[in-house]
């Protein structure tokens, strides 16, 4: 089964990011994300496992 891997995007590359901890036992398509109105994303996989992804600061473009 492939791994689910987070990136973050700054407008001109992808940099690799912390995986979540169910990483290794779901599929991307497993996975939901929200923006929500802080810049956060908020992701889930189904899983009580609820995540909350914070951008580096300056890429909330």
């Amino acid at each position: 089964m492939p791994v689910a891997r987070c990136f973050e995007w700054d407008g001109s590359s992808l940099t690799q990011t912390v995986n979540t901890p169910n990483a290794p036992n779901v599929s991307s398509f497993q996975g939901h994300l929200m923006v929500l109105p802080s810049g956060q994303v908020l992701y889930t996989d189904y899983t009580p496992d609820v995540e909350i992804f914070t951008p580096t600061a300056g890429n909330y473009n």
